[in-house]
């Protein structure tokens, strides 16, 4: 049915003639790739082609538009026996929908329901919406799926973040093989990280829609004795992101407010989406208990994952020596590349002996997130007095204590995990000042991490392996 003259439709732009109709219903006969759409699902639209981009779309308000195009008003509408509008204004419906009923939804009832829940009880489009998530449904490697999942519905206190990157950790691996000892429920959206722009944002909390931001991953309760002692990775109630509750595997996700962290416009959103893991975690075990000091010397047990590269950087940052264990004499190159004074590869040389001659009697530092495989080396590389920092047991976690070198060489040894809000602001400042960026070793699209946890797995990687967007 097209419209060849008008009564009036000033104010609109638009062309005659022009397929009326603002609202329709049916089933889908052409599904662009990735939409999450088939061939054959009965769907209805949202008859609003948004932009997605300007500051009203960003802030989940695609009513208000600045470019929309809306069917039957600026573009072809719903009168017809096809129409064609942008995948995100299909959504999909039962299969035994009545798409009468359907078809006399979108104007009527959106209408009223905002006009009814709108100023006091803000529920927006997007919180009405399904999007894609990176669910694990089940242990394993089949168990990490891509798929439609309800959108966050954030709590009071809480805003909502448009992920646009990412990266994957060993607690990613930890959770999809095992979980045990981590109070979660199944099916959980993975992510420990994620970078992006604010997309809604809770009153009185001095976020803004559009502006960048980088996600602080613990949920602290904010009341315990190590949060009153600006401690959180201790915190009594904390619920991380990816472990108890929804990651950042994501297109949004909602967090407390306190733990968004504004970031300059400017910001690499795919360096900030691999910062928050590696970097911070580094930052405490090298500058928490005992800080390491400029002259001091440190060895870097198993360089290439995230964390290992990070207190590399972070630790030539402050000035110290760095000694670096692998098996790989490719990666011991790209170590010496970023500053490393001496490496070893412990598949031909005993690393405590190596590392005894390198540093003149023995580090001062060794930093170690292997566990049971390194651990005796480890503590024979340190000098008299020196302490060991461990955030990890990838090859187990009982090694041989050894208490006779603990107690006659007076060595230390300190447990480290995440780090503190003042630490991340510390970290930022780094950061933002361009000092300090997580070496990526490879990209992946957010709706392939299983690739990048394969990746992760195989232990190829130097750097963080990101998921973009």
């Amino acid at each position: 049915m097209c419209i060849r003259d008008s009564d009036n439709g000033s104010g609109i732009t638009h062309v005659l003639p022009q397929v009326m109709g603002v609202e329709a219903a049916g089933e889908v006969v052409e599904a662009a790739p990735g939409s999450g759409l088939r061939p054959g699902m009965k769907a209805v639209l949202f008859s609003e082609a948004f932009c997605g981009k300007c500051r009203y779309c960003l802030a989940g308000d695609q009513p208000l538009c600045e470019n929309v195009k809306i069917m039957g008003e600026h573009r072809h509408g719903g009168f017809a026996d096809y129409i064609a509008m942008p995948s995100r204004c299909f959504f999909p419906l039962p299969d035994d929908t009545d798409l009468v009923a359907a078809g006399a939804l979108m104007t009527g009832h959106l209408t009223a329901w905002r006009m009814l829940f709108g100023k006091r009880a803000p529920v927006s489009y997007t919180h009405l919406d399904v999007y894609k998530r990176q669910v694990l449904e089940q242990r394993g490697v089949d168990g990490v799926v891509w798929r439609d999942f309800p959108d966050p519905v954030p709590a009071a206190g809480e805003s909502v973040l448009k992920v646009a990157a990412a990266s994957v950790n060993r607690v990613d691996l930890y959770m999809r093989d095992n979980g045990s000892g981590i109070t979660h429920v199944l099916p959980q959206v993975m992510g420990v990280e994620a970078a992006g722009e604010v997309v809604e944002a809770a009153p009185g909390s001095g976020l803004r829609p559009g502006m960048k931001a980088v996600l602080f991953s613990e949920a602290f309760c904010g009341k315990c004795r190590y949060c009153l002692a600006g401690d959180q990775p201790l915190c009594e109630n904390v619920k991380i992101m990816g472990e108890h509750r929804h990651g950042g595997f994501a297109d949004y996700i909602a967090m407390p407010s306190r733990c968004f962290f504004p970031l300059p416009d400017d910001t690499d959103l795919v360096a900030a989406g691999a910062l928050m893991t590696g970097h911070l975690t580094a930052w405490r075990m090298l500058f928490g208990k005992r800080a390491l000091q400029p002259g001091e010397s440190v060895m870097i047990v198993g360089i290439g994952g995230g964390v290992a590269v990070a207190c590399l950087q972070l630790a030539k940052l402050v000035g110290a020596r760095v000694f670096v264990t692998s098996s790989s004499d490719e990666k011991l190159a790209r170590a010496a590349a970023l500053g490393a004074d001496g490496g070893v590869n412990y598949r031909r040389d005993q690393v405590s002996a190596a590392i005894q001659q390198m540093s003149g009697g023995g580090v001062d530092m060794v930093i170690d997130s292997v566990g049971e495989a390194s651990w005796g080396q480890s503590l024979r590389s340190l000098r008299r007095g020196g302490r060991l920092v461990t955030c990890g047991a990838t090859t187990g976690s009982n090694p041989p204590a050894d208490l006779q070198r603990v107690f006659i060489r007076q060595l230390e040894i300190y447990g480290s995990t995440g780090g503190s809000v003042g630490e991340f602001r510390q970290l930022l400042d780094v950061f933002n000042r361009g000092l300090v960026k997580p070496v990526i070793d490879c990209s992946f699209k957010m709706s392939d991490a299983p690739s990048a946890l394969a990746r992760l797995a195989s232990g190829a990687q130097f750097g963080k392996v990101s998921l973009v967007a």
